[in-house]
């Protein structure tokens, strides 16, 4: 009777620390939406730390959100003549980088039928390719990366 009450409490345990982890990421969906970015960036660091969502393409879809909602804040009040905060803005685009990609690359691995289904490729795609004002590249294209990485060197080189 003990073995099965301990049994039954480390599974309860296991499963609330699985919602716990999903719940952190609702959570930093809840706060970028409501543009608490500094609260997102705590909620979300913490999902990508730990293992059951450190894996899941949506938890760096977001981290990559946060960021771009950063750099979308300063540059609509660039755009509505309002002085805006060059450095969080740029610093906002940096940090969207990464984490997009390793989004893309967690969406890129097949599921348990060997299907693969990313459903966070265009939107990302979409995302860079406005934010950076460059031409649209094809999403497929394995120069992509490489061409957005270089843009984004020379984006902080100019800041520095």
């Amino acid at each position: 009777m003990k073995k099965l009450f301990f049994l039954t409490m480390t599974v309860i345990f296991a499963a609330s620390s699985v919602f716990a982890q999903k719940s952190a990421l609702r959570d930093a969906k809840r706060s970028l939406g409501s543009n608490d970015l500094n609260e997102a960036r705590t909620l979300i660091k913490q999902a990508t730390t730990n293992a059951e969502t450190a894996n899941d393409p949506e938890t760096w879809k977001v981290f990559g959100d946060i960021g771009n909602k950063a750099f979308d804040n300063e540059r609509t009040s660039q755009m509505l003549g309002k002085q805006a905060n060059d450095k969080v803005m740029y610093d906002g685009l940096l940090e969207s980088y990464q984490p997009y990609l390793k989004a893309d690359s967690l969406g890129e691995l097949p599921d348990a039928k060997g299907k693969v289904r990313n459903k966070f490729r265009k939107d990302i795609a979409g995302i860079i390719t406005t934010n950076n004002n460059i031409p649209t590249l094809p999403i497929s294209s394995k120069y992509t990366g490489i061409f957005l990485h270089y843009l984004c060197t020379q984006v902080k080189r100019t800041l520095s």
